[in-house]
């Protein structure tokens, strides 16, 4: 199982207000359809949110603004390769990446995979 990690930050032109509602009810649909022919086993949208805590924790670190939010994705990566090897398969992840350039400032998110390490559990 590979766990991956979106972070993301909204298209300049986006409220953050559109950003999320398009994220929740467009492009979350897509990830549950999804699930059923890509080996996505879990799907889980982080909206971030104003938090004092948060914002002394930026500035005692200097950190960079937050972003928007951050999916988290549970893929089984074998049965993703075998689906993307598929034409039902190519075509739905070509509609998801699609997508996505509809409301994710790509050039200013990140994207990658972990393996998770539990200090406390």
């Amino acid at each position: 199982m590979t766990k991956v990690f979106f972070c993301l930050r909204r298209r300049p032109e986006l409220s953050r207000e559109e950003f999320l509602e398009y994220w929740g009810k467009t492009h979350g649909p897509l990830a549950v359809k999804a699930s059923q022919y890509s080996g996505l086993k879990r799907y889980i949208q982080n909206w971030t949110i104003p938090s004092a805590m948060a914002d002394t924790g930026r500035a005692i670190r200097g950190t960079l603004a937050p972003f928007d939010g951050i999916a988290e994705a549970w893929i089984d990566e074998a049965e993703r390769q075998r689906l993307m090897d598929s034409a039902s398969g190519k075509i739905l992840f070509d509609q998801i990446f699609a997508d996505e350039k509809n409301f994710i400032d790509m050039e200013n998110s990140v994207f990658f995979a972990v393996e998770e390490h539990a200090l406390i559990d």
